[in-house]
């Protein structure tokens, strides 16, 4: 009963001091951000991860677009024109030919170089700054010596460097029309070896500069008595015989496959064929047989 009363008084005095004390909160840690982290949840939402896959579809889309382009457009050319099949071929002969590595096809300017040399008023040897840089060269059955190479200034959408050729005719001696008496003149040509120098980490031209002539590119050269000679039309007529000598040849043989073909596959042709074959194996009986 004693023990009984301690327990309430004890209670009685201990409850104001309870009530009287103050409840304090601790206030929770906010998780710390970066930019990282924001970054990161930015770029992982579903928005932008939608966005950056369709631009890759896109990107690869024009991608595969342009090379179709380019392949139709390489396909069409090479059916209407000869001399375009001729050029593509040549530069993937003077590639295989190559005789310096040829490894970069973005900076080409990695590649060798290949400058000029031509004399001045005072005949003296001018070395230039590099107008191209070698891809390949070869010597082709007519005789022609060609240099594949990447011309500096030369690109294709002002971004990708072409590849163009350089032919060299390899005669003594080419007949060229005099532009002032309109008659074919005999002119003294140096050999490609003499026009052609391939030194250890450079290519070395001994002409006066390159000319365009459409399709191909010459070497600009001078006889002896100072005159500029106009190779076009001597490569262009090396290039015709080889044209007709055998392209169209491949292609007159193409054709007459094909006409057999068609033939073969046509009823009415084998029918009509058939029936001559028959009539040809009939033996009609003479005057004296029939005696």
């Amino acid at each position: 009963m004693k023990s009984l009363v301690i327990i309430l008084l004890l209670l009685v005095l201990l409850t104001p001091l309870v009530i009287s004390q103050t409840i304090v909160e601790v206030p929770r840690e906010e998780p710390q951000t970066n930019f990282f982290s924001d970054a990161m949840g930015f770029l992982t939402s579903k928005v932008i991860l939608s966005v950056i896959i369709g631009l890759v579809i896109i990107i690869a889309l024009m991608i595969g677009a342009f090379f179709l382009v380019k392949w139709l457009i390489q396909f069409i050319k090479k059916r209407n024109d000869v001399f375009y099949q001729v050029r593509k071929e040549r530069v993937k002969l003077a590639s295989t030919h190559r005789r310096y590595p040829a490894k970069h096809w973005f900076k080409v300017h990695k590649n060798t170089p290949i400058r000029l040399i031509k004399k001045d008023d005072n005949d003296r040897l001018i070395v230039s700054s590099p107008i191209g840089y070698y891809k390949g060269d070869y010597i082709t059955h007519e005789g022609n010596f060609v240099i594949s190479m990447n011309i500096v200034g030369y690109k294709f959408w002002w971004f990708f460097p072409t590849t163009e050729i350089l032919i060299i005719p390899n005669r003594k001696e080419v007949k060229v029309i005099n532009p002032i008496t309109k008659k074919n003149e005999t002119t003294i040509l140096p050999l490609a070896k003499d026009v052609v120098q391939f030194n250890d980490g450079e290519v070395l031209l001994f002409a006066e500069s390159i000319s365009n002539t459409g399709m191909f590119f010459v070497p600009v050269m001078k006889s002896k008595d100072g005159k500029v000679i106009d190779l076009t039309l001597p490569t262009y007529d090396s290039l015709r015989n080889v044209v007709l000598g055998d392209y169209l040849y491949e292609q007159t043989t193409s054709f007459s496959h094909l006409a057999k073909k068609s033939m073969d596959i046509n009823p009415f042709i084998r029918s009509a064929i058939k029936v001559a074959d028959t009539s040809q194996s009939v033996e009609v009986p003479s005057s004296q047989d029939r005696k």
